[in-house]
């Protein structure tokens, strides 16, 4: 098999995890052949469109693009790649059934939050990383390929931020990172997350905060990232603790009253419907409404994971079905 072949192949076995989600009359469209994947390949230097958005803080923020041919492959690479690794415990940005909820749930009932940003995510991770981890397990592919896929999914010889393929490729890379991340926060009984850029330690002293801020900033220049100084805050609770956007003390006041109002909330769904539920909860989303719910069963079960908590879930799990 060709290196061409190889990306080709999959390609193709992504699309066909798309395909079972698709409508049966669109099914036809959910392959590639050699030939266009050389097509578009040939042609990735004029392949993206880059424009500006507004940040919250009133900076633009770069985005560039792919087009329609270049992001139907890279979905498909996307796809692919989330069948053959599972991103660590640490990481909720871009992982299915993780959410901005699981990632704050995590922090509840700590006295400090540490929040830290990554300066220049994408544009740190560059090709030769991307290179690297395709070859290694789990995604093993050949050399070749593996620098093949790389230029399909690098822009300027980094991360583009808007193809589908980056964020997925970020948790890939940052698999060491997380796992070194996690190591250091249970030595210390901390908490450890990381959301795309946004990296959470919370724990019970300001002290401790400062030390890990220092071994933290350190552990990121090894991996090739840097801190985004400005970014950075130590929050305790006497102030409004956010992570990723999210109050923590929104959470939960009391482990038991959360509960009941996370029993409650799922009777209604079952007993009285999706909507009925979401108005009690002033959520008019539905998907919104299920990464919420979702996010409240992942920190119950991080707190304290009890039989209870496993029959709420298994209730979840059959009211999304």
């Amino acid at each position: 098999m060709t290196p061409f072949e190889e990306v080709t192949q999959f390609i193709n076995d992504g699309l066909s995890v798309l395909k079972e989600a698709a409508p049966k009359k669109h099914r036809e469209v959910f392959e590639v052949s050699l030939d266009q994947v050389f097509g578009v390949f040939k042609n990735l230097d004029t392949s993206y469109i880059a424009f500006e958005i507004p940040k919250k803080s009133g900076e633009m923020r770069q985005i560039e693009a792919p087009n329609r041919k270049l992001k139907w492959m890279q979905k498909g690479l996307k796809a692919q790649l989330e069948t053959l690794f599972e991103a660590e415990p640490g990481a909720h940005g871009f992982v299915p059934e993780r959410s901005i909820q699981s990632n704050a749930g995590v922090h509840v009932g700590q006295r400090y939050v540490l929040n830290l940003d990554i300066a220049g995510f994408f544009p740190s991770v560059k090709r030769g990383r991307v290179q690297t981890v395709l070859q290694l397990e789990p995604i093993g592919l050949s050399k070749p390929a593996a620098r093949i896929l790389a230029q399909f999914c690098t822009r300027n010889r980094a991360l583009p931020q808007g193809a589908p393929t980056s964020p997925t490729l970020t948790n890939l890379v940052c698999m060491r990172l997380d796992r070194k991340l996690e190591k250091l926060a249970r030595h210390y009984r901390c908490r450890y997350s990381r959301y795309a850029d946004d990296i959470t330690i919370s724990g019970p002293s300001k002290d401790l905060m400062y030390h890990l801020l220092k071994r933290i900033t350190l552990i990121l220049k090894t991996e090739g990232f840097e801190v985004q100084e400005s970014k950075t805050r130590i929050l305790p609770t006497s102030q409004r603790q956010e992570v990723t956007g999210l109050s923590v003390h929104a959470f939960v006041n009391s482990p038991r009253t959360y509960r009941r109002h996370l029993r409650a909330t799922l009777h209604t769904w079952q007993s009285r419907g999706m909507e009925t539920a979401m108005e009690a909860l002033q959520i008019t989303d539905k998907a919104q409404f299920i990464a919420v719910i979702r996010g409240r069963l992942q920190h119950a079960q991080h707190t304290n994971n009890t039989a209870e908590v496993q029959r709420m879930r298994a209730t979840f799990h059959q009211l999304i079905a």
